[in-house]
């Protein structure tokens, strides 16, 4: 498996264009060290300057930060934008490609160790990365993950494969998704830190003793990305959101606020630009047959690109805090549609127009601490804003959930939370806490 995708990392890489790495003088001992596998790599391509690699500016390049730097094909444009001079990219991108032409020689064998845990991935996020989660693994500075023995002597390096930058084949986990917003449709996958801005599709029960009801809930949206290049989305999805709340005598509540029955469909179409910027429009139907209303919609969504440069504050990714990582995400919305049917709702203007434009912003926190339990936790905290500039109301929400993961990837998880607001389509508003299973991909 390890060599199997090795190999096909190298249709990821450009062909190389500097000398190859002499792998007869790095097999001395019958194996390759990671450390001297990645100065080879640098040496051979013509390392960047001095510091360039140093991405937390403590005055050391260390081995992370080596790899780091390697493997990220925006390095210079995103971490290391403070310190990359003219060419470093460059170099960088050539000690890549003679790296990944290396570990598809002849004559070298993966052994695997073991995999990452939840706590590792979350302290080193390129152990989970989409393209080079195997290649961070193996060249670990500890060598926890795998190790690279030498089968034969002389091996010959095979040369770099030429092909799309970010073409893959289809995968069904990895082309999922799974959430709770439209929204959430376009946001970054790939990694743990990426994943935990997604907002997890719900499934809960509600016991209230105190006004004698019980409440049932599910929320989710569904979606495959057919986009072949990473740098794409083309997502056609489904969203579905069901809330009965029922007496103690099992009689379902005539309050039009109290419950829901929304489904709808639509297609999400987005690129990542090479400012980094992401952009998506989602062209949407929406139903709810409890209020029997009908509308359609078209929602515009910009993660800008340039946070990511912002070295004081950890936008779309993660910065580590003594026992904890944070990360901070926010995405800008636009909003139009038309409402063909308002039934019964008091909200909704029949055949009316309404537009709105806003943002949201979202923070996380991740346990770091070294333990079976407290490892497993993660906060979440999010509030959307979008202003009318037409039409009906404003839009308002605001979440937040201490979460439980059940399983190493993050996907499934035990959530806790409070949320208030209104629904952007249906405009019915909530204000609930409650326990929950979440799933999100």
């Amino acid at each position: 498996m390890w060599s199997a995708s090795l190999l096909f990392a190298l249709t990821l890489a450009e062909t190389a264009r500097a000398e190859a790495i002499d792998l007869a003088k790095l097999c001395a001992e019958g194996r390759v060290r990671s450390i001297q596998l990645v100065n080879a790599a640098l040496n051979a391509s013509g390392a960047p300057k001095a510091g360039a690699m140093d991405i937390n500016g403590d005055g050391t390049e260390t081995m992370r930060e080596k790899v780091e730097a390697i493997l990220d094909p925006t390095f210079c444009a995103t971490s290391g934008k403070a310190r990359c001079s003219k060419g470093d990219q460059d170099a960088l991108d050539a000690a890549r490609d003679n790296l990944l032409a290396f570990l598809g020689s002849e004559g070298l064998s993966t052994i695997p160790v073991r995999k990452p845990s939840a706590l590792e991935v979350r302290d080193w996020p390129w152990l989970a990365d989409e393209s080079y989660a195997q290649h961070a693994q193996l060249l670990d500075s500890q060598e926890r993950f795998a190790t690279l023995r030498c089968t034969v002597d002389t091996p010959t390096p095979t040369p770099a494969i030429a092909g799309g930058p970010g073409e893959k084949p289809f995968d069904l986990e990895s082309k999922l998704r799974v959430t709770q917003t439209v929204d959430g449709l376009s946001l970054a996958r790939g990694t743990p830190d990426k994943l935990a801005k997604v907002p997890q599709a719900e499934i809960s029960y509600v016991d209230d003793k105190i006004a004698d009801t019980r409440t049932f809930n599910i929320v989710s949206v569904v979606g495959i990305d057919l986009a072949s290049k990473s740098t794409q989305q083309i997502i056609p999805f489904v969203h579905f959101a069901r809330r009965r709340v029922k007496d103690k005598d099992g009689v379902v509540s005539a309050d039009a606020k109290n419950s829901i029955s929304q489904w709808g469909f639509g297609l999400v179409y987005g690129a990542t630009l090479n400012s980094y910027d992401v952009i998506s429009a989602t062209p949407l139907f929406t139903a709810d047959d409890f209020a029997d209303s009908r509308q359609a919609s078209i929602r515009i969504n910009w993660t800008p690109g340039f946070l990511q440069s912002l070295d004081a504050i950890p936008f779309e990714r993660s910065r580590r805090v003594g026992p904890i990582a944070v990360g901070l995400g926010l995405q800008t919305i636009i909003q139009g549609g038309h409402v063909f049917k308002a039934g019964t709702s008091a909200e909704l203007v029949e055949n009316g127009d309404y537009l709105r434009a806003g943002a949201n912003l979202t923070g996380n926190i991740w346990s770091l601490v070294d333990a079976p339990i407290l490892s497993a936790l993660s906060a979440d905290v999010s509030y959307k804003h979008l202003f009318r500039l037409s039409g009906p109301r404003k839009v308002t929400w605001f979440e937040a959930g201490l979460n439980y993961s059940v399983e190493s990837t993050d996907h499934i998880t035990l959530r806790y939370s409070y949320e208030r607001g209104r629904d952007d389509e249906t405009l019915k508003e909530t204000d609930q806490w409650k326990v929950s299973l979440g799933i999100r991909y």
